[in-house]
C-alpha cells in the first residue's frame, strides 16, 4: 500500500497538480544541528553528538524538529543560564533510534513525572513559566504517529532526560 501511495504520489504525478512532494527523510546529524542552532539564540551551552547514525533517516521532518524545540525549550525554560544542555542521536539498544534531551538542573518531581505529557497538564515548576501545557502532548503525539515513545526520567546525579525513540532502522 506504501508503495502504492508513493507510486501516485511522486514528484510527475505532483508536479501535474502543480504541488510539490513533501521531504520525508533527513540527515539527524543536520536535524539535530538544526534545532540546536535556532535554540543557541537563547542558550550557549547545547552540545550535539550523533553516534554511528545513518546518512538519512526516513521521517517527518517537520514534525521530528518540533519535538526537538518543544524539548530544548522546556529545557531552557527550566534550568538555570548556566545550566548545560546535551543532545543527542544513536543507534537504540532495542534497535530503531533514539534521540535524547538531557539537562542537568533540577528532577521533575517524582508525582509529576506520570503526568508529563497529558494534554494541558503543567506542573509546579511551570507555574513561573508560560505556557499552555501542550508541549510535551504535541511533542508526544507527533512521535506516537511514527510509531516510537517519547519518555523521561530523571538523572541520579540531578537533571533529566527525556528520549524519543523511532523504529527506523540505522
Amino acid at each position: 500500500l506504501l508503495e502504492l501511495i508513493n507510486e501516485y504520489l511522486s514528484p510527475e504525478r505532483l508536479a501535474s497538480i502543480g504541488r510539490k512532494r513533501q521531504a520525508d527523510e533527513i540527515s539527524p546529524e543536520a536535524l539535530l544541528e538544526t534545532a540546536a542552532e535556532a535554540a543557541r539564540s537563547r542558550r550557549q551551552a547545547i552540545t550535539v553528538q550523533a553516534l554511528n547514525m545513518p546518512q538519512w533517516l526516513r521521517c517527518d521532518p517537520q514534525g521530528m524538529r518540533l519535538c526537538l524545540d518543544i524539548l530544548l525549550d522546556n529545557a531552557i525554560k527550566y534550568t538555570k543560564d548556566n545550566i548545560a544542555i546535551e543532545l543527542k542521536a544513536s543507534k537504540a539498544a532495542e534497535g530503531g533510534v533514539e534521540f535524547q534531551v538531557t539537562d542537568y538542573g533540577a528532577p521533575i518531581p517524582e508525582d509529576e513525572l506520570n503526568r508529563l505529557f497529558e494534554k494541558g497538564f503543567r506542573g509546579r515548576a511551570a507555574a513561573s513559566q508560560p505556557g499552555s501545557g501542550l508541549g510535551l502532548y504535541m511533542a508526544k503525539a507527533v512521535v506516537e504517529v511514527h510509531g516510537g515513545t517519547l519518555s523521561v526520567e530523571n538523572l541520579p546525579e540531578s537533571g533529566k532526560k527525556f528520549r524519543i525513540w523511532l523504529p527506523i532502522a540505522a
